[in-house]
């Protein structure tokens, strides 16, 4: 740093370029203490070519910045480095308001705490504006930032195990992670990167900010490739997508990707090869239920709410911690499951059910145990319920009499398997006044039934059945339901029984 650059800096000639260079010098120790230095020589000599009093006050704090001090003492000209001759004149005070100085620049300076630590793997990788010898390493703290040239490889390394590598022409800064209690933060401009990332605490979860969007990740392996369209993919576990324009959302389960483009839909696709189970049928569907997504757990695996995905807000939820299911990741096929007790167990909608008559209700589900009034979910007799019994037998449908509903007398060939998946597909069409029922994937019943009353409400899990009186449980897994306001035509539901088949791993 020479006299000119001082002289301009002190004068206001920088243009703002020339200020966010001379700026970023600074942050060199030695060059902030030169110019530091300088600036107290300018003060003193002002004294003595002024002829006039003038009280320098230099405080120092933690709280106070260089570039504070810097700005309380500069001054709209530069008469020392204009004019040697009073140099020497002001050697006295010179020596005074060094000491002050050096005590200032001591105090700023102090270290920051270590956020991570970055390795340069390949090229070349600057690092809080050095650059790091391949091969080396340089602690980094919030606020950092990190820049990789086209032939550069690098991999940050935090305490925890998490790791996350960047591409070439990747530029990120790390956030602060004290600021908001909120866990890492990386904000990534461009390139790509991939993390393998530990799992962290359910508060504080790893967030990856890039130009289109952010990722909320809580443990797992995921790449990120940030351009003119931003492609995230999972490798293994589950994140959360949110584009920053309009707040939309995805999230995303091992073997998905999504494109989060400038607008439009978040389409989640799946980057595993083979075959993918296909979207449901939208229209007229009222609740849906996946456990890939929309589970809200706690550190125990206990589930607290599980999200309608319809659009219908719907949503089931418990908040009683004893009678909270389980989530179980990679239950079936790498997919989640809802795992319920058979005791008291279980999830409920508290809004306005809508209302409807005609229906398609589906269900991908295994038993662990049978029982009487076991796997039970629905809205009640005279609506809709579907329970098993002790032998794997089921009830479904409408009625609370025998009559009104599916029973083990007219499926006789039907016959839940304990710790197998099964897929059941129940409808009532207002019309005709019958009642079908298929499993994995056959239509095996079908029969009239009465009117139904409206639902009211939807459960999963121990069924309330008036004055206290509680009936069964679950005693098992849910992967999927979905609830439809019709009765889905031939075509659709061949698209649910693909569906399933892909889900469950099971046999065409």
């Amino acid at each position: 740093m020479d006299d000119a650059d001082i002289t301009e800096w002190i004068d206001g000639d920088l243009d703002p370029a020339g200020h966010a260079r001379f700026q970023e010098r600074l942050r060199d120790p030695a060059l902030a203490r030169e110019f530091l230095r300088a600036l107290h020589f300018e003060a003193a000599l002002r004294v003595t070519a002024q002829a006039r009093s003038h009280r320098l006050v230099i405080r120092s704090t933690p709280d106070d910045s260089i570039s504070a001090q810097y700005d309380r003492l500069r001054r709209p000209f530069s008469l020392a480095l204009r004019n040697p001759r009073f140099r020497f004149i002001a050697a006295a005070a010179l020596l005074a308001l060094f000491t002050l100085a050096w005590v200032a620049v001591a105090i700023v300076a102090e270290p920051r705490p270590v956020v991570a630590r970055l390795v340069a793997d390949a090229g070349t990788v600057t690092a809080a504006g050095r650059i790091v010898m391949v091969g080396g390493g340089r602690d980094l703290a919030a606020g950092d930032s990190i820049i990789l040239e086209a032939d550069a490889k690098a991999t940050l390394r935090y305490a925890d195990g998490t790791r996350i590598g960047f591409g070439a022409c990747s530029q990120v800064t790390l956030g602060d992670e004290d600021a908001e209690n909120l866990g890492k933060c990386l904000r990534f401009s461009c390139g790509e990167l991939r993390a393998e990332v530990a799992p962290q605490p359910p508060a504080q979860p790893l967030r990856i900010i890039s130009p289109r969007c952010e990722i909320t990740v809580l443990g797992t392996r995921l790449a990120v490739a940030s351009g003119a369209t931003e492609q995230v993919q999972v490798d293994h576990g589950r994140i959360r997508v949110v584009r920053l324009a309009d707040r939309s959302a995805a999230e995303l389960i091992a073997g998905e990707q999504v494109d989060v483009t400038a607008s439009g839909a978040l389409a989640v696709t799946s980057t595993a090869p083979g075959p993918t189970d296909e979207p449901p049928p939208v229209s007229g569907l009222r609740l849906w239920l996946d456990a890939d997504r929309g589970v809200e757990a706690n550190t125990a695996g206990r589930i607290s709410q599980w999200r309608d995905r319809s659009g219908q807000h719907l949503d089931l939820t418990q908040s009683n911690v004893a009678s909270q299911p389980y989530r179980v990741d990679r239950a079936v096929a790498g997919h989640a499951a809802v795992s319920f007790d058979a005791n008291d167990d279980h999830l409920r909608c508290l809004a306005p059910w809508p209302e409807f008559v005609s229906y398609t209700v589906a269900v991908a589900l295994r038993p662990t145990s049978f029982g009487q009034w076991s796997q039970n979910f629905g809205s009640g007799w005279g609506s809709f319920v579907f329970h098993g019994d002790g032998q794997g037998g089921i009830y479904a449908g409408v009625g609370d009499v025998a009559g009104a509903r599916f029973t083990p007398a007219d499926l006789p060939s039907v016959r839940l398997s304990r710790n197998t998946w099964h897929w059941c597909v129940i409808t009532y069409e207002q019309r005709s006044g019958r009642g079908d029922f298929s499993i994995d994937g056959r239509q095996v019943g079908s029969k009239p039934m009465p009117h139904p009353r409206s639902w009211g409400t939807f459960r999963v899990g121990r069924q309330e059945q008036g004055r206290g009186i509680s009936m069964g449980g679950f005693a098992g897994d849910v992967q999927e339901i979905l609830v439809y306001d019709r009765v889905l035509t031939e075509d659709e539901r061949g698209i649910l029984d693909r569906r399933f088949r892909v889900r469950l791993e099971l046999a065409p």
